[in-house]
């Protein structure tokens, strides 16, 4: 099921791909400029379902190596599942989790030189994901809630990869923990 997902998630994102190349901006080499970009999110969580949030990213070039920028990151994603689990007439009781995962990452972007793959880029990066998720439930007699709050953290790699058009970012990553994400951020260039 996993894999599947996965699959299909990266299907649809590089089917977009021909038809945003015919629409995009002339091609301009790598820039020597500091980025900022932020966007929102949109996670498939493993087993869990789908989550959204947002990020925001900071992006300076290396000046030894063309093409190559190293990156910090900082994001959100929030979700909420809800079960009922029925053991027979008048014993079953909903199991509700709310949860948010805070990555902190950082890493490298390397764009692909040359006007046919011109926009496109390969990313990793590494980093610490914080979560915390409280699950609540609730019995078929009554408004009995007991609630179970928990912490997490946990060192994770982060491969992606995305398409740059203008001042858009596109980008779809896989975090070692279980999530594949696809972002659509706008991009802040500043000269130094």
């Amino acid at each position: 099921m996993k894999a599947k997902t996965i699959a299909l998630v990266t299907l649809i994102f590089m089917s977009t791909l021909p038809a945003l190349s015919q629409r995009r901006a002339p091609y301009v080499p790598f820039s020597s400029e500091t980025q900022f970009s932020i966007g929102p999110e949109l996670a498939v969580i493993f087993p869990q379902g789908f989550g959204i949030g947002g990020s925001f990213r900071y992006e300076q070039p290396l000046k030894v190596i063309e093409h190559l920028t190293v990156l910090a990151s900082i994001g959100f994603i929030a979700y909420s599942t809800s079960e009922t689990y029925n053991y027979g007439p008048g014993s079953s009781y909903k199991a509700t989790n709310k949860a948010v995962f805070i990555p902190v990452m950082g890493g490298a972007k390397y764009y692909f030189p040359g006007p046919s793959f011109a926009g496109f880029y390969g990313s990793l990066e590494a980093g610490v994901g914080f979560g915390s998720s409280s699950v609540s439930y609730s019995t078929y007699y009554g408004p009995g809630n007991y609630s179970s709050p928990s912490d997490a953290r946990g060192v994770m790699v982060c491969p992606g990869v995305g398409y740059v058009m203008g001042p858009f970012d596109f980008n779809l990553r896989y975090f070692s923990v279980g999530i594949v994400s696809i972002r659509a951020a706008y991009v802040f260039k500043f000269k130094r």
